[in-house]
């Protein structure tokens, strides 16, 4: 019962920010573990067992959160309306993260988040810190689903293959190249864990033959940030692949109840109610139709870190 309170009282928070600009601190001899997927749903929706054993108590690891597409599902900015469809998905996002961050239990801080600005890759970037203690961040890069006329739906697949040159974020700021992104994504992991003593990566499977259906805008954002990992000077990069929209025709692979690490199915609905409740808050309807999935965290591959990080 106990468990199914807090599932409930934290799905229902709503979150605030103040933008000022800062430097994050160095945390030197740190794991830190980064979190990479293209839409707002996307880590909550197929990451859930890495997700929760690492927002867990028995977790002292930074994590640090990359969403690439801004999921607006073609709409665009809406610059004219007070309840945007991407700003709904992405206060999902962030209420999704607050609700796995409370398993922490660490006592204090307010439970929402400052925001400040920082530049990185040449590009100027919200950070969202959660909790105040510097250990859940999430950054958001807000790149249009559709580029072109309504009929080419292009997105973070098309930037990633050349098709098209640049991008503009829906919210109107700046224009991304494809070397733009690689080189943002790079940088915020020289700027997150500078001097980590590991350095773990979690996102989704681009092979199609391990994750066959894959979404394309998916498929871009690995190969991003493969792209921009590449090489030597991320050596120390230990990373892990999951799979994603094929999971829904698979059996279920989380316990029903885990009190300790919570990777189960409970608390991966948990997690896409908390999800689902931020779109509702922000107007937009819900997303329960995504409860096929609840239950279904496929890790597909690993590769292992080769040699020290040159950052």
């Amino acid at each position: 019962m106990k468990t199914l309170i807090k599932i409930f009282l934290l799905a229902m928070v709503s979150v605030n920010a103040m933008a000022q600009t800062i430097t994050p601190p160095i945390q030197a001899g740190r794991n830190v573990s980064f979190f990479v997927g293209a839409f707002p749903n996307t880590i909550p929706l197929f990451m859930a067992a890495p997700l929760a054993t690492t927002m867990s108590a028995q977790s002292k690891d930074k994590k640090v959160f990359i969403i690439l597409s801004a999921g607006d599902a073609g709409i665009g900015g809406e610059p004219n309306s007070a309840y945007p469809y991407w700003k709904a998905r992405q206060n999902g996002l962030e209420n999704a993260l607050i609700f796995f961050a409370g398993f922490q239990a660490r006592g204090g801080g307010s439970g929402l988040y400052t925001a400040a600005n920082v530049t990185i890759g040449g590009m100027t970037l919200e950070r969202k810190d959660f909790g105040g203690w510097g250990d859940v961040i999430l950054y958001t890069l807000k790149l249009p689903d559709i580029v072109g006329t309504a009929t080419q739906t292009l997105g973070l697949g098309a930037l990633q293959s050349g098709l098209v040159a640049s991008m503009q974020p829906v919210t109107g700021t700046a224009v991304y190249s494809a070397a733009n992104v690689r080189d943002v994504l790079a940088g915020i992991v020289k700027l997150e864990a500078p001097a980590a003593s590991k350095i773990v990566v979690h996102t989704t499977e681009s092979d199609a033959t391990l994750n066959p259906g894959d979404h394309p805008y998916m498929t871009a954002t690995t190969k991003f940030f493969d792209a921009a990992t590449a090489g030597t000077n991320f050596a120390c990069l230990n990373k892990f692949y999951y799979g994603t929209i094929s999971n829904y025709g698979k059996p279920v692979n989380l316990p029903n109840l885990d009190l300790v690490a919570h990777a189960d199915v409970l608390t991966h609905a948990g997690g896409i109610g908390a999800f689902s409740n931020g779109v509702t808050a922000g107007h937009r309807g819900n997303e329960w139709g995504n409860l096929g999935y609840v239950g279904k965290s496929y890790k597909t591959r690993s590769i292992a870190s080769f040699g020290a990080c040159a950052f």
